[in-house]
């Protein structure tokens, strides 16, 4: 098996196409529900210079699909616990 073989597919966000920890942050600024905007919880770290450890989004930026550590905009839970934001795009 050569190299090519044994490399893993880069994980794309589904909402902005870009790959994941390579960026400063996911661009979809809202959560599409019902054909309504809700507008997404950018990260916040402690300091300026802070990245969400789980998807490289830098401080005061959007998180990528998927990311377990963001916010949901409804509740303040965690998105992928709470349940308020299913179905969203």
């Amino acid at each position: 098996m050569n190299d090519c073989q044994t490399m893993k597919k880069p994980k794309l966000c589904k909402y902005c196409g870009v790959e994941i920890g390579k960026s400063v942050g996911c661009s979809q600024q809202n959560f599409w529900t019902k054909c309504k905007p809700t507008r997404r919880i950018p990260f916040r770290g402690l300091i300026a210079t802070d990245e969400c450890p789980r998807c490289g989004a830098h401080n005061g930026c959007y998180h990528h699909a998927g990311c377990p550590e963001e916010e949901c905009p409804k509740c303040g839970d965690k998105v992928q616990e709470c349940g308020c934001m299913e179905g969203a795009l």
